[in-house]
């Protein structure tokens, strides 16, 4: 499983943090996690935090370019993130996700893709202890993800064909199932 960590500054609130460091290191009780940064401080900030509960060789930070980062992410099985960009890189490679909007504009981008998320609200309410708990309290339709996600790629073609380009063959075969 992949968990994508919070951004954290020393401007935000620590305890907001570690309430939803806590809940990633508890669904990772009973599963391989994998833990994955998006800056080099955020790896130290859960070493720091977790203790003995996460190998460090299980904290991966990907500076060589999305490819790397995305051949990485088929080895897993799930994702968790409180980034967009981690629960998308697990939604475009196939790999079911959750996400965590830890801000407004991760929750408004939720809504308009129509992503299974979990509310920050029910994290810092809440105390999940598994990931089937997790799961059970996600929001999520993938009847209206899956409609949605046709609607704007027909919007798509049709603003591709308007100047004359053709959209990629494997997002075609997409539409047309």
């Amino acid at each position: 499983m992949g968990i994508g960590l919070p951004n954290f500054s020393k401007h935000d609130d620590n305890m907001k943090y570690t309430k939803l460091v806590d809940l990633l290191l508890a669904i990772c009780e009973n599963h391989d996690c994998h833990f994955i940064v998006q800056a080099p401080f955020d790896k130290n900030l859960l070493l720091k935090h977790a203790g003995d509960k996460v190998d460090v060789k299980n904290v991966h930070h990907f500076t060589e370019g999305v490819e790397t980062w995305f051949q990485f992410m088929h080895q897993l099985d799930f994702v968790v993130s409180t980034r967009i960009h981690g629960g998308m890189a697990g939604i475009v490679n196939g790999i079911p996700s959750i996400i965590i909007p830890t801000d407004l504009r991760i929750l408004e981008l939720i809504n308009a893709m129509k992503l299974p998320y979990l509310s920050f609200e029910d994290v810092m309410a809440k105390n999940f202890e598994s990931l089937q708990a997790v799961m059970g309290a996600t929001k999520k339709d993938f009847i209206d993800f899956e409609q949605n996600r046709l609607n704007r790629l027909r919007e798509y073609k049709s603003m591709l064909e308007s100047v004359g380009l053709k959209m990629d063959p494997l997002l075609l075969d997409i539409i047309n199932k």
